[in-house]
């Protein structure tokens, strides 16, 4: 029987540790604060309070951004250990800052400590010094770790245990704190999603004393892409992961990355790693080792303090490079969950009500459950204790074995520069120019060569530079030239972020026998950060894990694909052999889109219901992009009728019939917040005000097939086609409903799919292409006489590409795309995500076609 990588950890865990004493962590603040302080740290650092207006973990009590804000400043100015910054502005404009925490010997020489960390980070930079020369390089060096709060903005306590970690760091001078100061840099995020926490904040305040009290806003709180935003850790789409990435992981290079996290309440009351299987392969087993040590070290320290329903081994995996981008670049992403409240309103959870997860059962003590919660209340201030005996057990750890996280980074470096296992290189050919396109190009790489200035200069004289030269695309293979361009162009600018190095081939060469040209992108092994390339370049083969043998199929966390090239129709070679080539470095790509997706006057609208939907954040984040016009529609909108007048399009992103239909639930009142224990989250439900709940409702269904009969169109992604079949009398059947997960389980994968050549809706497209397939309908035609398969998968072989899929047989000849004809107007049921997560750039051209072909004069 294979040996669980966790429990080898455990083992090397405890040996490493039998010789070291549990500090008292968090749960010893009040005795702390009785031992002995300097004057200064007493006298002249402030408590949260003072600038929040009340005690942290207050009930019913949320602060905002410039609360925060202010709350650190006063920090700076009254400590000698902490430094803010401001790395930049967010989506909305807010100040999105870092506060550097440690000794104020360390933070003189913070400048010293980052060579330090990119000498460690690329073993190259080291091959002329001598092992004792390296080992006084990691003996001087500090332990860095990044601590990131709150990206998902209703998970409030994560902001305030920020705020108390840097008031507990800056005014103590216990042993614990001090070694934490001398041998760890803290890089403290308070908030990875500051525009969130003023929306969440805002929202509870306002219905503070209602049913809707606790609830989460009727809006995305990120404004693009709500929970989503989590899932950006490779794609880099979005702004504030530019900046954490750009200006803060790409510039320490952290040796440990925190990410303080909550989640549902009605089970453990702690989550720490060991992650459940499985891993991403590419990910080094020192790390997957030191990540369970780490983590079991914490829920050691923690549960230690008498903490209880603390758990690990359950629930989050480390598969998707989406949540982890630490793991591809030599540093530990330890992930705390701690259970929720109603936002800052406590709740009362009876014990006997209480659930579990995978492998393990909250009632029940077990390996990985050591001692279960007894239930009763649970506040802002439990969350926030948690959270903080959680960050105390990391850092006492990160500061005990400083020279063992810092060789440990040097050596995974070390091996990925070596890659003696895998590739030796991936290649990213340049796609061959349509004949039409030739001589416009040439002039455009000349034009392209006069561009200077600075990056932004430089972006928009190419953008123009593009304009006046290669005009609008008029032949498929010009469009279908253009997007596979943009395609590289990203693929290559989200490799560069992510600290790969990438070369262009100076002259043609060979390499495993076959001829490449001058112009073809390289991407060598050899390099830091080659895993993190080839991670998102191969396709993915999930393991098929079941819940015991013969039973249903053990959910994945999040989705199983990750295939960028797939996803952005971008060809990559693997190449195993060595070969020689002349190459420069790669220089930063212009994004080509602007010449392809012009709007042609179509009236677009956007449906947008109260009860948020990601996938229409997402939709809107690309159409922002490309510039793309559309309006919103909103529920009273949609009821009033009346839309062929304003639109031609209406677009309806991924949601399910009854969240369309039905919305928020409404009859929310000012009627009392009640007792606690009435207030508990298992007992009454939530309901919002009025002018939020509800959803289209019979009214909208009837105005949108009025609007189709009438000559509009109608576009649904995914589970939203279920709705055009179900509500608007599309002739379609899914195939996969009431289908049970022991017979069809594909929850996130990359599928190929063949296309109808001859639809204009399949223009400058080729014929096989992709589907992003995630809990998605499969669908057969019930009337073709009025409707069209436009994509389908493939009927002689399964359609998997990347990810994991069971039962194939079962969608295997159905349509993935269908256009149906509904009186003088039509639906286009998409059965996938054509925008998925910004990445899906492959089926862009289908989802523009479907609008760009809906003019009611056409």
């Amino acid at each position: 029987m294979k040996t669980p990588r966790f429990l080898l950890s455990t083992v090397f865990l405890f040996a490493a540790l039998a010789f070291t004493p549990i500090q008292s962590g968090w749960a010893a603040r009040a005795s702390a604060q009785s031992q002995s302080k300097s004057a200064s740290s007493v006298s002249t650092v402030p408590a949260p309070e003072t600038t929040l207006g009340f005690k942290i973990g207050e009930d019913r009590k949320l602060a905002k951004w410039d609360q925060f804000l202010a709350y650190f400043g006063q920090l700076e100015k009254s400590s000698d250990r902490i430094k803010l910054d401001t790395l930049g502005k967010t989506t909305l404009g807010r100040p999105f800052v870092v506060a550097t925490i440690s000794s104020p010997e360390n933070l003189k020489r913070l400048d010293e400590f980052k060579e330090i960390q990119r000498k460690l980070s690329d073993p190259r930079l080291l091959a002329n010094q001598s092992e004792s020369a390296i080992s006084e390089l990691i003996k001087a060096g500090r332990t860095v770790v990044v601590i990131t709060c709150s990206i998902h903005s209703t998970e409030v306590g994560g902001t305030f245990t920020a705020t108390e970690l840097a008031y507990k760091l800056t005014s103590q001078n216990t042993p614990e704190v001090k070694q934490i100061l001398d041998n760890v840099i803290v890089l403290l995020v308070p908030s990875l999603n500051p525009d969130g926490t003023d929306i969440v904040a805002d929202w509870y305040r306002k219905t503070l004393g209602t049913s809707a009290e606790g609830s989460a806003p009727p809006e995305l709180y990120h404004h693009y892409v709500g929970h989503d935003n989590n899932r950006d850790w490779y794609a880099f789409t979005q702004v504030e992961t530019q900046l954490t990435v750009d200006k803060l992981l790409n510039v320490w290079r952290p040796q440990i990355l925190h990410d303080i996290h909550q989640m549902g309440g009605g089970g453990a009351r702690l989550f720490v790693p060991p992650y459940m299987e499985p891993w991403e392969p590419n990910v080094d087993p020192a790390l997957v080792a030191g990540v369970n040590a780490l983590g079991t070290s914490m829920a050691w320290e923690v549960i230690s303090q008498g903490k209880t329903g603390v758990v690990f081994n359950t629930m989050y995996d480390a598969w998707t490079p989406a949540r982890a981008y630490a793991h591809y670049h030599a540093g530990l992403r330890i992930l705390s969950e701690t259970a929720s409240a109603r936002l800052a309103t406590p709740v009362e959870v009876p014990f006997n009500r209480l659930g579990g997860g995978f492998n393990y059962d909250a009632k029940v003590s077990s390996w990985n459950f050591p001692k279960p919660w007894r239930g009763g209340k649970w506040t802002l201030r439990d969350i926030v204790d948690y959270q903080g005996a959680g960050a105390m057990a990391l850092l006492n750890h990160a500061a005990r074995q400083r020279e063992l996280y810092l060789r440990n980074f040097y050596e995974i470096s070390k091996r990925s520069v070596e890659a003696k296992e895998g590739p030796f290189a991936i290649l990213l050919p340049e796609p061959e120019v349509p004949a039409s396109l030739a001589a416009a190009f040439k002039r455009l790489k000349e034009g392209l060569n006069q561009v200077s200035g600075t990056k932004q200069e430089q972006h928009e004289q190419g953008e123009q530079v593009v304009k006046n030269i290669t005009g609008e695309p008029s032949t498929g293979d010009e469009v279908i030239y253009y997007y596979k361009i943009e395609g590289l162009d990203r693929v290559l600018n989200i490799l560069k972020r992510g600290g790969v190095e990438a070369m262009r081939a100076s002259r043609d060469f060979t390499a495993d026998g076959k001829n490449y040209p001058a112009g073809t992108h390289i991407i060598f092994m050899k390099q830091p950060y080659g895993a993190f390339a080839k991670a998102l370049l191969e396709s993915q083969v999930y393991p098929d894990l079941r819940e015991y043998p013969g039973g249903p199929p053990k959910r994945p966390y999040d989705v199983t694909a990750h295939t960028l090239s797939l996803l952005m129709n971008v060809k990559a070679v693997f190449v195993k052999g060595s070969f020689a080539v002349e190459s420069k470095p790669e220089p930063s790509a212009l994004v080509i889109q602007s010449r392809v997706r012009p709007n042609a006057g179509v009236r677009v609208a956007m449906y947008k219901n109260h009860l948020a939907s990601m996938d229409e954040g997402w939709t809107r984040w690309v159409f922002d992009q490309y510039k793309f016009p559309f309006t919103s529609l909103r529920d009273s909108e949609a009821r009033a009728g009346g839309l062929n007048a304003k639109y031609d399009a209406i677009i309806i992103p991924d949601q399910s019939v009854g969240a369309l239909v039905n919305g928020l639930p409404g009859g929310a009142g000012a009627a009392g917040r009640g007792s606690d224990a009435a207030r508990g989250q298992e007992r009454i439900p939530l309901a919002y005000p009025d002018e939020y709940a509800g959803g289209l409702g019979e009214a909208g269904v009837k105005a949108l097939r009025e609007f189709i009969e009438a000559g509009g169109t109608v576009i649904t992604f995914n589970n939203a086609s279920n709705f055009a079949i179900e509500k608007l009398g599309a002739p379609v059947r899914n195939v996969l409903k009431g289908v049970a997960s022991r017979d069809f389980y594909c929850p996130g994968s990359i599928l190929r799919a063949q296309l109808d050549s001859s639809s204009p809706l399949a223009f400058g497209s080729e014929k096989e292409s992709i589907a992003w397939f995630e809990n998605s309908p499969a669908f057969e035609i019930t009337d073709p006489a009025s409707a069209k398969a436009i994509a389908r998968y493939p009927e002689s072989e399964s359609p998997l590409l990347s990810g994991w899929i069971l039962g194939d047989n079962l969608i295997r000849g159905k349509a993935a795309m269908v256009e149906a004809k509904i009186g003088k107007g039509r639906v286009i049921l998409f059965g996938f995500r054509p925008q998925y997560r910004a990445q899906s750039l492959a089926t862009f051209p289908l989802l523009f076609n479907a609008i760009l072909t809906s003019r009611s004069d056409q």
